[in-house]
Formats: C-alpha cells, sequence, structure tokens
C-alpha cells in the first residue's frame, strides 16, 4: 500500500466528519507518515517531523491503548527507541485495560481527574466538528511514548 502524498492526506482532512472515509482511501492515508506500524496498537504516529513543529521525529509517539500490544509490537517499541510509556487515559479506561510491560521501557500512569473518559456526540455537529475534537482531545490524550 502507497502512502499519500502530503497535498492528498490535506484533501483528506478536509472530509466532513459526516461522510465516511472509504477503505480505499483511509488504508494509504495510515500507510505513512506520521503513522507508524505498531503491531496490537491503534492510530500510532510520530508527534514530531512536521513542517515547522517544534519536537523532532523519532522522538515521541502517540497511539490509543497499548491492551492489544504482544511481542511484535513491543519490539517494535523498541526498535524506534521507546523507553517510557506515559498512560493518560483515565481511571475507568486504565482499570479495564491496564498496559502490558514494555521490556526496556518504564510505565507511567498519569490518572486524568475524570472517572471515566465520555464523549457528546452532540459537540461534532458544530461546525465540520472541530468542537467535538477539541472537546475530547484534552486531558486523556491516550498513550504517549518517548523515543530517542
Amino acid at each position: 500500500m502507497t502512502a499519500l502524498t502530503p497535498a492528498q492526506l490535506l484533501a483528506l482532512s478536509t472530509t466532513d466528519v459526516r461522510t465516511p472515509i472509504p477503505p480505499s482511501e483511509l488504508g494509504p492515508a495510515l500507510a505513512g507518515p506520521p503513522f507508524v506500524a505498531v503491531p496490537g496498537t491503534f492510530n500510532t504516529r510520530d508527534l514530531g517531523g512536521l513542517a515547522g513543529g517544534a519536537i523532532r521525529s523519532g522522538l515521541a509517539f502517540r497511539s490509543g491503548s497499548l491492551d492489544g500490544l504482544g511481542p511484535a509490537g513491543a519490539e517494535a517499541l523498541r526498535r524506534l527507541g521507546v523507553r517510557r510509556v506515559f498512560d493518560l487515559r483515565s481511571r475507568a479506561e486504565h482499570a479495564s485495560g491496564p498496559d502490558p510491560a514494555v521490556p526496556g521501557a518504564e510505565a507511567v500512569w498519569v490518572p486524568t481527574p475524570e472517572e471515566d473518559a465520555t464523549v457528546v456526540l452532540a459537540d461534532f455537529v458544530a461546525g465540520g466538528g472541530e468542537e467535538g475534537y477539541a472537546a475530547s482531545t484534552p486531558p486523556s490524550p491516550g498513550c504517549v511514548a518517548g523515543g530517542r
């Protein structure tokens, strides 16, 4: 699967949140930077390397929960140079699926003030969904892993 060009990614990013993106378009979008393939994880991406960004590529990664991480995923994190995993999920999310140990990496759980993560779907109706995204991002952005 060939990754999309920056122009193609930009065009795809303007898709209204209520419009499903066909797998034939979504797959290539997730096959290249900033996304990183780590087996057993979802939506893993490099937070660095963006034009004009302050974070260098390979320094910090973000993903959803690591509770599906197996040996291949742990090896991928080791190859990326991950030495610390910050779990920023709610108390309920953490209790239902604590992150597995990643060999060579320190696990740090940073509990959020919320007991459980909630999303108000009505927030995604206004505008193009930006309000819902902004409201759902802090304070529970998932897991962040620090690399080299």
